[in-house]
This record gives C-alpha cells, structure tokens and sequence, in this order.
C-alpha cells in the first residue's frame, strides 16, 4: 500500500488469494464509499467516487458531472428476439411426439423476479404434455448451457381451441440477471403433436435465424448442448414471454 496516499489507505482492503485457478479473492470495503484511482504512479489521481445508495438501493458511480447506477429496474416481462406482446398467431411450429423441441432465445432487458412462463398453443385437438426448462448463455462461450435453478415447469392440457398457457415456474420470484436466456420446450406427448403459435407475419424479408429445433429423446436436464448435430435453424419466432415481479410484489406483473 506504499504507493496509495496515506489519507486514502483506511478505505483500501488487500484480498487474499482464494487459492483456485483464478488467482483473487474478495474485497470487502467498509467505508460507504469509495475513489477509483486513474494512475498510482501519478499519486493517485481521483477518476470518480462510488457509493452505496441506501434508498435505491445501488451502487452509484459519481464522475463528477453525472451519477451513473448499476441497476435498470425490474423487468415485468421479457419476449423473445424480434416478437413481442401484440403479435397474433395463425401459423406454428410443430414439435414432433416424444420429444420434439424448440429453443428460444428470449431478451431480460432488466433484472427479473421470473414468475411464470407463456406458451401460445394452436390447437389440433388432444391432450398435450410438455415441459421447458429456462438456460443461461454465459460469457465463457460453451456450446452447453446450464439451466437456470428454479426456471422448469410442466403442463398437461386437453386442448379445445387456441389458447395461451401460463405456466408457474418451479420456484415463483427466481432472479434473472439482464441477459440472453433460451427458452426450451419439449413435447413429452407420446401421441399428440404440439404446435407452438408463431407471427402470424412469420420470418418478414430478412429471414434471419429466430430459433431451433430438435427431437430430444431424454427429458430436458440440468445442462443441454445447443450445437451437437441435428439442431434445426427456424426463421419464425414462436410466442412465448417470460412473465415477472414488478414494484416489490409477490405476483406476475
């Protein structure tokens, strides 16, 4: 700490190694706030103070002119890529019996108490059975994802006309952080297909990829592999929504 003025030192906290292949270990600062240093060689140059916002509860970046937070609110709900909640459904995309499946990348654009999943269904009649599981994209790059705890759900229904099933995650309020997430549903029908609503627009001129499919053999797990072969690239984007908590409440939005 030799190179930190002497007045700034009490609120500078070394971190022990933690012993793992990354090398650091956490920092706990006790001081409600904080100086980012821009040059230590230069004596230590203020580039900004941070500082915990008791009210808002966030950590707030003051750089002098403008007081940046770290948080954009709650999301009260999240639609996949390129859809959203006025789109109308007159075509589908079938997911074949025992185990056809669509994976679904939906936006959080916010943080997210996840409260409950929407499926738009058109009907073809029968009973119906199929589970989803949510998958995080995480920033190490892997073509296998790892499911979100708490983000799965079931549902069996006879279906008599279209409809939208909303189904209650595994644990109602599970936090989203901002981010990609793929959205999995599997048909577990042994006898009835399931056609999942699309755009009544459909894929539009550009035709860019929206989602996949796939006929998985095993139920959903823990993690799933999102490139190995047979992997179908579809330009529709189904109608589905992640549906969450918004102003401190303890049910959907």
């Amino acid at each position: 700490m030799a190179d930190i003025p002497s007045a700034w030192q009490p609120l500078v906290m070394n971190a022990p190694d933690r012993g793992d292949d990354r090398g650091n270990g956490s920092l706990i600062i006790t001081s409600p706030w904080f100086r980012f240093l821009e040059d230590l060689a230069q004596g230590g140059a203020t580039s900004g103070t941070a500082s915990w916002n008791s009210t808002t509860e966030t950590l707030d970046y003051d750089t002098g002119s403008i007081t940046l937070s770290d948080t954009v609110g709650w999301a009260p709900y999240a639609f996949p890529a390129g859809a959203g909640p006025s789109a109308s459904a007159a075509t589908s995309i079938t997911l074949a019996i025992n185990g056809g499946s669509v994976a679904v990348p939906v936006i959080v654009q916010a943080h997210m108490y996840i409260e409950s999943v929407s499926i738009r269904n058109i009907d073809i009649g029968g009973t119906h059975d199929l589970e989803f599981r949510v998958y995080r994209d995480a920033m190490n790059d892997s073509n296998t994802l790892s499911e979100v705890t708490g983000c799965d759900g079931t549902d069996t229904f006879l279906s008599a006309g279209n409809s939208t099933r909303t189904v209650t995650v595994g644990t109602p309020g599970t936090y989203l952080p901002p981010g990609i997430y793929w959205l999995v549903l599997r048909n577990t029908s042994a006898t009835t297909t399931w056609l999942v609503g699309v755009p009544t627009v459909g894929a539009g001129v550009l035709g860019i990829n929206a989602c996949q499919t796939k006929t998985l053999g095993s139920a959903l797990s823990s993690t799933l592999d999102f490139v190995a072969a047979t992997w179908v690239k579809v330009t529709s984007v189904p109608i589905c929504s992640f549906n969450g908590r918004a102003f401190g409440q303890t049910s959907a939005f």
